[in-house]
């Protein structure tokens, strides 16, 4: 179960290390870069969402 976060710009910035999956709502969205100081989703839909990252040797964190 994860904590639920509230989107009011349409965009989210998941801002972590690299080498991480990272998924909105359930839904795999991408793998974070450096380059990118995590990962950058854009045009989410307005509300409630709950964003999971996860590394392979280490538990899932959700926000």
């Amino acid at each position: 179960m994860g904590v639920p976060g509230i989107s009011f710009a349409g965009d989210i910035q998941v801002a972590c290390g690299p080498a991480l999956r990272v998924y909105l709502d359930g839904t795999f969205v991408g793998t974070s870069s450096a380059k990118d100081d995590g990962l950058f989703l854009a045009n989410v839909s307005e509300g409630a969402h709950v964003v999971r990252v996860e590394k392979e040797g280490f538990v899932p964190q959700s926000f």
